[in-house]
């Protein structure tokens, strides 16, 4: 059995596979600063180099070609860092996909769809795309345990949960995993300075882990017996 969330973006696609006894994240975020890969790297991420140019002030014609072609390489990036052992259209193997936010809409709306279609496609080579299942990003919030308001400790409004709760949700968990042991025990080096933020990218690997327990929540029974 293998379960693998992904969290797809543009510029900082990543996911969390599980195989029923360990997790491990990827990611392949265009344009990482150093400092950040040695962070992700010492905690167990694996990290790949996108050594592609994202060009500007492009014509529409010259525009639509340029994504195409940075969607094409990043979907082949994505396949081609599988090892035929790890991807196969084996019945037990599924990936989990976050939908469109309700509401989206626009031409980045549709640049993020695009690109995240020519992805499936080129998974759907080792995993059938009956085998891939797509959640809304309230149902991963919910599994996180972060889909109620809470009150805001500053202001005392209520708020809705965002990433940050996620984050925390993911370290209050327990599990074994390196990336969650080093956010515990090293929790400064995730940490923006003047300790307001997480550091960038984290969320991406996060919410990946999410999709895999959503998945694992709404289908394993069913699906596996267990």
């Amino acid at each position: 059995m293998k379960i693998i969330g992904f969290d797809f973006s543009i510029e900082k696609p990543a996911c969390c596979i599980y195989d029923g006894n360990t997790y491990e994240f990827r990611s392949w975020a265009w344009n990482l600063s150093p400092r950040l890969k040695a962070i992700y790297l010492n905690a167990g991420v694996n990290v790949y180099e996108r050594n592609e140019t994202k060009l500007k002030n492009l014509e529409s014609s010259e525009k639509m070609q340029h994504d195409v072609k940075r969607g094409i390489l990043l979907a082949e990036m994505i396949a081609n860092s599988f090892t035929e052992e790890e991807l196969t259209n084996d019945p037990d193997t599924w990936i989990v996909w976050e939908g469109l936010s309700f509401g989206s809409s626009g031409n980045v709306v549709v640049q993020l769809g695009g690109f995240k279609y020519l992805v499936m496609d080129r998974l759907n080579s080792k995993v059938e795309i009956e085998h891939q299942i797509t959640y809304a990003p309230t149902t991963i919030k919910k599994t996180a345990g972060c889909s109620k308001k809470i009150t805001d400790p500053i202001t005392g409004k209520k708020k809705s949960q965002g990433k940050p709760e996620m984050i925390q949700a993911f370290i209050d968990t327990k599990v074994d995993i390196p990336l969650r042991h080093a956010m515990e025990l090293s929790r400064d080096d995730f940490r923006k300075k003047g300790d307001k933020n997480w550091i960038d990218h984290l969320d991406d690997l996060v919410d990946s882990y999410w999709l895999v327990q959503t998945f694992i929540e709404k289908e394993f029974d069913p699906l596996f017996g267990n």
